[in-house]
């Protein structure tokens, strides 16, 4: 008896331990990126891939699941989108460096940490940011 009462409270709690991560509201968003890029160290060709941002990190992944990253990103400050996310590619000559995510509902957009490579390159090349809508997974 003991021991169904143990488990019925820590069944309880697991739940309620559960619920701020359930209601944090996980979405999967698509981007169509019309060019290569760099995540970090990462170089992800041109294409289609599914973004999901879950507790600071950000994993990346192509339709085709033959090129992904998972990166830790830090709280960017801004007005956070309503109803569509983005993307922002910081662009040096002709290389793109993933920069920021944002997305709907999801409060501060997040940013990932720049590589030595994206250093170098801010040092002698001229910024451009380059901002992509995302897609919803379901409206594709």
């Amino acid at each position: 008896m003991k021991n169904a009462k143990f488990l019925g409270w820590m069944g309880l709690l697991l739940t309620l331990a559960a619920l701020p991560v359930a209601a944090q509201g996980k979405r999967l968003l698509i981007l169509k990126a019309p060019f290569s890029f760099t995540v970090e160290q990462k170089k992800m060709p041109a294409g289609s891939y599914q973004i999901l941002v879950e507790h600071g990190w950000l994993q990346i992944r192509s339709d085709d699941n033959k090129t992904a990253a998972v990166v830790l990103t830090l709280p960017v400050s801004g007005k956070a989108p309503e109803s569509v996310g983005h993307v922002v590619f910081n662009h040096y000559a002709d290389q793109y460096f993933l920069s920021e995510v944002w997305l709907p509902g999801m409060g501060p957009g997040r940013q990932t940490l720049e590589s030595r490579e994206e250093k170098e390159m801010e040092k002698r090349e001229k910024l451009e940011a380059v901002v992509i809508k995302l897609n919803d997974k379901a409206g594709q």
